[in-house]
């Protein structure tokens, strides 16, 4: 499931429309993907020095505070730079889920169904107030976290919600061209909807607390059927419609007697 983040999340996607050309932009995700595969390896070496060093710690977000607090010299300014390095990553973070939020508001909804020949400055306006409730509904909602054993817990388990069902409806599109746009809708909302009762029931269909990778794969298997089996009962895109989104479908041949003509 680790692939969802690098192919369906809209923070990432988003930065390959700026690659000079499309070798540069799949370079980037690989490359992206690969430096991913050390962050467990970063998550879990200062979780498991906390545990040796304060065996009785309950909270784990402090393990991390903790140990920069004990463990780097004072004096030499490292504890300061590691937190600003903290702040720095935290605030790249969040610009970016801002940035693509509001974009996706901005030109997926506003701007194809609410109104339509508006100016670039108003669209840009639209997205800089759409970043600012985002903001402040961050803001409101960030005491659900204290529901949770920590931060981490809780951003997975809400990304557990949607990574699985965007990522089956995502690869489902990619690889077959018989996926039509009611069944990705339907095994969306599907996938969401198992997600959700997985986590509701949890305590009855898992034996792991926090079982938000369960939750994401089982999710991902649900909107994967709900796609294909709505798919196979609703009519098919045209070839020349999904040109250039469906692996490997080649290109249309052009009408030879329009050509004549």
């Amino acid at each position: 499931m680790a692939n969802a983040y690098m192919i369906g999340n809209q923070a990432i996607v988003q930065r390959c429309l700026a690659a000079k050309s499309e070798w540069d932009a799949k370079a980037s995700m690989i490359w992206g993907a690969f430096l991913k595969m050390f962050i467990p390896m970063l998550v879990l070496f200062p979780g498991l020095i906390a545990i040796a060093l304060h065996p009785g710690m309950e909270d784990g977000d402090n393990a991390f505070p903790l140990l920069v607090k004990e463990l780097l010299p004072a004096g030499w300014g490292l504890v300061g730079l590691m937190f600003a390095a903290l702040l720095a990553g935290l605030m790249s973070s969040i610009d970016s889920m801002l940035n693509s939020t509001a974009t996706l508001w901005t030109k997926d909804i506003y701007e194809k169904y609410i109104r339509k020949d508006a100016t670039d400055r108003h669209y840009l306006i639209v997205g800089r107030m759409a970043t600012i409730v985002l903001l402040i509904f961050g803001v409101i909602t960030s005491p659900v976290s204290q529901y949770f054993e920590g931060i981490y817990v809780a951003i997975q388990t809400f990304l557990s919600f949607f990574q699985g069902p965007v990522f089956s409806v995502l690869m489902l599109g990619i690889f077959w061209r018989g996926t039509t746009q009611w069944g990705g809708l339907f095994g969306l909302l599907g996938g969401i909807t198992v997600s959700a009762l997985l986590y509701i029931f949890k305590g009855y269909l898992f034996e792991i607390e926090d079982p938000f990778l369960y939750v994401s794969w089982w999710s991902f298997l649900a909107g994967l059927v709900i796609a294909i089996v709505v798919s196979l009962f609703t009519r098919p895109h045209p070839d020349e419609r999904l040109y250039g989104l469906v692996y490997r479908l080649p290109e249309p041949k052009p009408n030879t007697a329009q050509v004549g003509a």
